[in-house]
């Protein structure tokens, strides 16, 4: 039976909080300051169309530490107290695996700060990480990424690839562990039917937004030819396989801007449930098609490209770009389709070829 907000918030409150104090999971490292629970104002978080089930909560935390109060602004998010959403569940352990695991190889510059992610010793599988819009960080969500936005966007998520390439080749037994500890979210079987559902209906609506220019049109025919929902699960596999984000939409992407100029000085990546490993094509063409033009694009990709390779220099921009169209184009309207978003961006994308 799924829990009441009711009943996590007093989760949260009386369990899950000060089992967090006991273990010193707010102090910064090699603190030995006297550490204890004060209060917590928690509320319900509503949330973006998702096809995963878990609760989402906002909180400030009020923190003793030696008697000092200190507020922490957080997200919490919770599985249903009964374990019953497989999927969820699977999404949760890929957000604990790169959490815990994959910062060790990666760093922790691209995410939020994390307080916790934990599959069950808290009593509940539970991902605790700062709240991005209460630290001075603000998402784009009426309209697409400009190119400062989308240049910033590829600079993050290039470093990540390139180091997961890189990882790939001097670190193969620790990739082979991600690979296989990774979770499938997108393509796993309890949904497939209902993707192709929301495929087919997205294709329809694209077909009308595009009908009158002939070119993109021609690609959309070319992407659809045969079993489209296959098509993008093979492309998910195409090499360059690295670790990806699998799920780069504008909601997920957070920048904080110089209070003198505007101009952005940070990003950080929040929802990694989709992470796996596979193409680099699934969250290049992802951040290509929440741009508001395509104008850019030649600009854009080497952006990507000069980051990728500042981590790896052996992989070449032939290697990363070359036959984007295809396997990229299928994927971000894949994205689109599952969340029941606006395919108005997706003909960027298409653009691409």
């Amino acid at each position: 039976m799924e829990s009441t907000a009711e009943e996590d918030i007093k989760f949260i409150k009386e369990d899950l909080l000060p089992e967090m104090m006991h273990d010193r999971c707010f102090c910064e490292p090699g603190s030995r300051e006297f550490v204890e629970f004060d209060y917590a104002d928690v509320h319900v978080q509503p949330r973006e169309s998702h096809h995963l089930d878990f609760s989402f909560y906002r909180a400030t935390v009020s923190v003793l530490f030696s008697g000092e109060a200190q507020l922490f602004h957080v997200l919490v998010k919770l599985l249903p107290a009964d374990g019953s959403f497989e999927l969820a569940f699977n999404g949760f352990l890929n957000e604990e695996i790169l959490w815990n695991k994959g910062t060790l190889q990666f760093g922790k510059q691209f995410l939020p700060r994390f307080y916790l992610a934990d599959m069950g010793r808290y009593g509940r599988p539970a991902i605790v990480v700062e709240d991005p819009e209460k630290n001075g960080f603000e998402r784009v969500v009426d309209r697409g990424l400009n190119k400062e936005e989308a240049v910033k966007v590829l600079e993050v998520i290039g470093e990540f690839h390139g180091k997961g390439l890189a990882i790939k080749v001097a670190k193969f037994p620790i990739y082979r562990e991600f690979q296989a500890k990774f979770q499938e979210i997108t393509f796993a079987a309890e949904v497939e039917e209902e993707t192709r559902a929301k495929l087919d209906e997205h294709v329809k609506e694209l077909n009308s937004k595009i009908e009158e220019n002939a070119e993109l049109s021609q690609k959309l025919a070319k992407l659809i030819d045969n079993d489209l929902y296959l098509r993008c699960k093979t492309s998910s596999e195409r090499e360059p396989s690295t670790i990806c984000n699998g799920y780069l939409i504008r909601e997920n992407l957070w920048f904080k801007r110089s209070p003198t100029d505007g101009k952005i000085e940070d990003v950080k990546i929040l929802d990694w449930q989709r992470v796996r490993c596979g193409s680099n094509c699934l969250d290049l063409s992802t951040v290509l098609s929440e741009c508001e033009t395509a104008d850019h694009v030649d600009e854009l990709l080497d952006s990507y490209v000069k980051a990728v390779q500042k981590e790896n220099p052996t992989v070449s921009k032939v290697d990363l770009v070359d036959g984007l169209l295809e396997p990229g184009s299928s994927y971000a309207l894949l994205i689109t389709a599952i969340e029941n978003r606006s395919v108005l961006r997706v003909p960027y994308a298409l653009s691409l070829g």
